[in-house]
């Protein structure tokens, strides 16, 4: 028998390693034959074979609950086990699955461990916020993270992925945003319409008529009236906070179909960002500013003695500029960050919008139909501008899990894999295997919003032109 040394070599040169020794530690995987062929097969995929794709060992390899070495022993070698090679371990047979799933001694889940040490942070929060979007209200241990970790090898993959596109529905007006949530898709309309579209039933409704939409982000809330009752099934957030182009802020809840109207009868104007359980308020009227940042564990607020505009709220901090376009960076209780954007001048205009990816990397570019507009991109302050040659005008954006998707006027979606933000600046000589163009059928609109799905378990991009909504939904896992 092996030592725990020369275990513990083989399990860290590589997963097929792991595989064998999953297979000769239980005492029913003694069918060399099995084993190999097996492993022959396993051996004869691709290294970046997807988590879900391994072919399952046949049921009468094992059996038994029964090891050749101890489970304390064979548990230590897993620690020093990467994610892949642990999924590959699990589909070995329902006794290693129970193994690798149970619970560490430390408390912990295996599969939290991996999540934090392999997932890059802002990933965790992309996937986390799309399949819990009110984690941060629960404990860490009740999240699924081998869920979280299965989405994120198989968005490795993704532009390698057969897309299928889906026509959902046509809005009698101009669509100005989309955001998901659970099983809905809320759609913000020009005419002050707000619809739902349900992916269970694939139906529109209408949830209210007010003014024209701007803007709109989904929020959560702890307010425990807001859990008893649900007038949309399968919601994964409480709110939908709607921006209005009357200067006025509007809150709908999602389980109570209650509209609260902000800021409705006093002339000054109030804006808002959220990110996660941070949320940011700012409140302008006679040339000042008045911040609150509202989080968790407490709150805090600030007054400017100038006119500060919020533009994003990214994981403790804050980003915002002045009527002079410089930008300010501050964490959630206001003290000033050093940050290379600090103090840079970034210029605003009526038709210009933005990406921001964390508060590290901006995308800016300007919104107007039948004309061009170069790119722009800022990381940590270094910028490049790209020539109307080479991308089409872009409309929207959207960034998610290492992908930049880009909507444009011409019906179709540039999508690029960013593995580090100065990727960003290599957009037009970016490899063949890390960029796609996914056209829309039959239409002639600009995109003008995009946002993720995960609806019914299934992974998809939800795609709104002017008055069309699409679904882009992936091929099951596949060898790749």
């Amino acid at each position: 028998m092996l030592t725990v040394y020369k275990w513990g070599r083989l399990i860290n040169e590589n997963w097929f390693c792991a595989v064998l020794l999953a297979h000769l530690s239980c005492k029913r995987c003694t069918n060399f034959t099995h084993n190999i062929r097996y492993l022959q097969r396993v051996v004869a995929m691709d290294e970046k074979t997807e988590v879900e794709s391994l072919p399952e060992l046949p049921s009468d390899v094992c059996q038994e609950k029964e090891f050749n070495l101890p489970i304390e022993m064979i548990s230590y070698i897993l620690d020093f086990v990467d994610g892949k090679t642990l999924a590959k371990c699990r589909q070995v047979c329902k006794d290693w699955r129970t193994l690798i799933d149970s619970t560490l001694p430390s408390g912990w889940n295996r599969w939290f461990e991996v999540c934090i040490n392999e997932i890059p942070e802002e990933q965790i929060y992309d996937f986390i916020g799309h399949h819990m979007p009110k984690y941060w209200m629960d404990s860490a241990k009740r999240l699924d993270y081998l869920y979280i970790f299965q989405r994120w090898t198989q968005w490795q993959h993704f532009l390698k992925r057969t897309k299928y596109v889906k026509h959902l529905a046509t809005m009698s007006a101009d669509i100005v945003s989309i955001k998901t949530s659970g099983e809905w898709l809320f759609i913000g309309m020009r005419n002050g319409q707000l619809n739902a579209y349900s992916f269970a039933k694939e139906k529109v409704f209408t949830l209210m008529v007010l003014g024209p939409i701007q803007s709109m982000y989904l929020r959560c809330t702890t307010e425990p009236d807001f859990i008893s009752f649900s007038a949309l099934e399968n919601v994964g957030h409480d709110e939908l906070v709607l921006d209005m182009s009357v200067r006025m802020a509007v809150r709908f809840n999602l389980h109570t179909n209650v509209v609260t109207l902000l800021n409705k009868l006093r002339p000054q104007y109030v804006q808002y960002i959220a990110f996660e359980d941070h949320e940011v308020t700012a409140d302008f009227t006679n040339f000042t500013s008045k911040f609150t940042s509202t989080f968790m564990d407490g709150t805090a607020s600030k007054e400017y003695p100038a006119i500060y505009h919020l533009l994003t709220v990214w994981n403790g901090y804050i980003m915002m500029k002045d009527d002079a376009d410089k930008v300010l960076v501050v964490d959630k209780y206001f003290n000033e960050v050093k940050h290379p954007f600090s103090k840079m001048h970034l210029p605003g205009g009526e038709l210009l919008m933005r990406i921001f990816i964390g508060i590290d990397a901006i995308i800016s570019f300007t919104y107007a139909l039948n004309s061009h507009h170069p790119l722009e991109v800022n990381v940590l302050g270094e910028e490049k501008n790209y020539s109307c040659d080479i991308f089409p005008n872009v409309c929207c954006g959207f960034y998610y899990a290492n992908h930049l998707f880009l909507g444009t006027d011409i019906s179709l979606i540039a999508v690029f894999y960013i593995k580090q933000l100065k990727d960003l600046f290599h957009l037009d000589k970016m490899e063949p295997h890390r960029k796609q163009t996914i056209y829309l059928p039959e239409i002639r609109d600009p995109i003008v919003s995009i946002d993720i799905s995960e609806a019914k378990e299934k992974m998809s991009i939800i795609v709104a032109s002017l008055y069309d909504i699409f679904e882009i939904s992936f091929s099951p896992c596949q060898n790749v």
